[in-house]
């Protein structure tokens, strides 16, 4: 669910590099968790990759929409 939240948060990014990014970020989560269902039937291998996936990009993306709102308020 996190990964489909991201993907519908994508497209509110829209304009500069920076947001272009975060759209590219949000965007390449989603695909490589619907990827690692190839891995499924090794059982719990895709939730693992699935909540690796999701705390590398939130992480990630924490950093930068900081960096973005903190040009916004300039």
């Amino acid at each position: 669910m996190m990964s489909v939240a991201l993907l519908f948060a994508a497209a509110v990014f829209a304009g500069g590099r920076l947001e272009r990014t975060i759209r590219w970020l949000f965007v390449t989560s989603f695909v490589l968790a619907v990827g690692s269902l190839a891995g499924k039937d090794l059982g719990w291998t895709f939730e693992v990759t699935v909540l690796t996936i999701n705390w590398i990009v939130l992480i990630v993306s924490g950093v930068l929409l900081s960096v973005m709102f903190k040009r916004a308020g300039r």
